[in-house]
């Protein structure tokens, strides 16, 4: 079931279950969240501060109630209630399990529920916290934080989309135009000034269908025979002709 022994975790462990077809009736019995939330603290604290604990809790107790086939669907439910019975009863400490918890679960709905002391914790995990609760925290931290943040190198696709959404491509054109993903190359060409130098640069590197159909957009007619010049731009059938025909009809 899990590592962790404890009385929260030897009374999920001695829950009464059965398998049941219509299993999602049967979780809604065992009501999870209450019997959670009335477990002692240090217990609670335990489970939400260790990394694998709710999702082994979980898929234990949805095996024998939903079988096999079905029990990551019924984890998925199981994992919620007991989240939610974990930060009822720790509603005083929300603070120290999204500074020190290795679980993302808990952290993300301590987050998307506001159940923090301070605001500043916003920019705190924004800096400091990595993945989706990262990405999360970009969207709503400080502007100061998201320069801060914008200096960094190792930052996931997601958390790069929402600090330049944020700052705008006024602020952040050339990073947009040198980001690693292509979905951000190709807003990056988009909001660049027609005739774009920078652009030019990327005439005989780009190798993505979409940044490309966009920069055939911007470059000037006289510097288009670049990108005939990018092997990745001829095995492209589509993408050739959109620079014949942009060539075509001139300026």
């Amino acid at each position: 079931m899990t590592k962790i022994d404890n009385s929260l975790t030897r009374k999920l462990q001695n829950l009464n279950l059965q398998a049941n077809d219509r299993y999602w009736d049967a979780i809604r019995e065992l009501n999870l969240k209450g019997v959670v939330s009335n477990a002692p603290k240090k217990d609670c604290m335990e489970i939400a501060l260790d990394q694998r604990a709710l999702y082994d809790i979980s898929l234990s107790i949805a095996s024998r109630i939903a079988g096999n086939r079905n029990a990551q669907w019924a984890a998925r439910t199981i994992s919620n209630e007991i989240c939610e019975g974990l930060v009822l009863a720790l509603v005083d400490s929300t603070d120290k399990i999204l500074k020190k918890s290795k679980n993302s679960q808990v952290k993300e709905y301590i987050f998307n529920n506001g159940l923090y002391s301070d605001i500043k914790l916003i920019d705190h995990l924004a800096l400091n916290s990595s993945g989706e609760l990262q990405a999360l925290a970009a969207a709503v931290c400080s502007v100061s934080t998201l320069r801060t943040l914008n200096k960094r190198d190792n930052l996931t696709k997601q958390v790069r989309i929402t600090i330049y959404q944020r700052l705008g491509p006024v602020e952040c054109l050339d990073q947009m135009i040198d980001d690693k993903y292509a979905n951000n190359r190709t807003e990056g060409y988009r909001w660049a000034p027609y005739g774009y130098a920078k652009l030019e640069g990327k005439a005989l590197t780009e190798i993505a269908r979409g940044p490309t159909s966009m920069l055939i957009k911007k470059l000037k007619r006289e510097v288009l025979p670049l990108l005939l010049a990018n092997r990745n731009v001829l095995k492209n059938q589509w993408v050739a002709r959109q620079i014949q025909q942009r060539m075509d009809a001139g300026e």
